[in-house]
């Protein structure tokens, strides 16, 4: 079965980065990849599921959503949509690990 993702680009620096129409999810992929090219700096979404920060942020939202742990974070295999997918509220957490900065973009998308 072939389902199409609608997504919004979304930009950083002119990067595009991917955001799920239906339910906000972001690219975690995309946002470590436009920081590696901004700044040459190597993140990686791993890196940052094994900080206890993550963990806990990951444990306690879905706790106060219902929505399972394993639904909070998505890994797509292959394809246009490839990554890391996360929920949006996690998205600006993780955002802010990777570049401070880019958290005011992720910010905004969440809230428009």
């Amino acid at each position: 079965m072939n389902t199409r993702i609608k997504t919004i680009e979304r930009k950083i620096e002119g990067i595009a980065i991917y955001q799920r129409e239906t339910d906000g999810y972001v690219n975690a992929t995309q946002i470590c990849k436009a920081h590696l090219e901004i700044t040459g700096e190597r993140k990686d979404t791993s890196n940052w599921l094994q900080t206890k920060m993550a963990q806990s942020a990951i444990n306690k939202l879905s706790l106060v959503t219902g929505i399972p742990v394993t639904e909070l974070i998505e890994v797509k295999q292959g394809g246009k949509y490839q990554g890391t997918w996360i929920h949006p509220r996690l998205a600006v957490r993780f955002t802010m690990w990777v570049n401070d900065d880019f958290s005011l973009f992720v910010e905004d998308w969440i809230h428009s």
